[in-house]
């Protein structure tokens, strides 16, 4: 009701929604007066993503039908938007993800930071991130570069099972918690390389962050992501959970 009178009282010529929430789109029925557009970041839900699973996916895809334009990141998020939820094609609009606000290479902040030998990863923690297997592959990376240690920063699911799993916990940095931006700042700019294990993804807003930083990124070939990294120019593509 507040957000209703609110807009309203503002009139707006129209809405934008960043995805799609419980009372976000139970509003849209008594809002229909204004154009509506809504970015889809996610398609479906991520595997493990216990968060989102909070607004049920049919409430989303619902929400996005009553949209007038709907804007994607990637062309697989288009295509899969099209093909699970039978939304017209002529109403969704490509926008490459970017790090809004960000400029790492130009940041005074961290512009003395020297890159480490470090991998960084960053981000949500969930099951669909393939945490796992950059865990496993440490032993294989440290066999051919000694000094290289593995970096992650952020929260998520229980870390207990991904601690398990360190053949050599030393080898790892782990920040398990809401990383500030100044935080990830300093992440980003000690980071020798930036690297998404993910085993499904849609798009990613840490790929734009690592570039803001001039880091070149690691992505597997799930989802969008290959539309975010040139291989072998800006990083490399690599299969899931190899």
């Amino acid at each position: 009701r507040v957000l209703r009178r609110s807009l309203n009282a503002y009139n707006p010529d129209v809405i934008h929604i960043q995805k799609g929430a419980l009372y976000l789109n139970m509003l849209l029925p008594f809002i229909k007066r204004y154009p509506l557009v809504i970015t889809i970041h996610d398609v479906v839900h991520h595997p493990g993503d216990h968060e989102s699973r909070r607004v049920p996916e049919s409430l989303i895809h619902w929400g996005n039908r009553q949209a007038d334009a709907l804007i994607a990141h990637t062309e697989a998020v288009e295509r899969l938007a099209i093909e699970t939820q039978s939304l017209p094609a002529e109403r969704i609009h490509i926008v490459p993800h970017v790090a809004l606000g960000v400029d790492g290479a130009a940041s005074e902040a961290v512009r003395d930071i020297e890159p480490e030998r470090s991998v960084l990863f960053f981000g949500r923690i969930w099951e669909y991130k393939g945490l796992e297997y950059l865990i496993k592959a440490q032993p294989q990376i440290n066999a051919a570069l000694p000094d290289v240690r593995i970096v992650i920063g952020g929260r998520g699911e229980d870390f207990a099972r991904y601690t398990e799993m360190m053949a050599d916990p030393n080898a790892f940095d782990v920040h398990n918690r809401y990383i500030t931006d100044e935080e990830r700042d300093k992440l980003f700019a000690k980071a020798a390389v930036v690297v998404l294990p993910y085993i499904e993804a849609s798009t990613s807003g840490v790929v734009p962050v690592a570039y803001s930083f001039r880091k070149p990124v690691i992505a597997t070939t799930v989802g969008g992501l290959p539309e975010m990294v040139e291989d072998g120019v800006t990083g490399y593509l690599v299969p899931p959970r190899d």
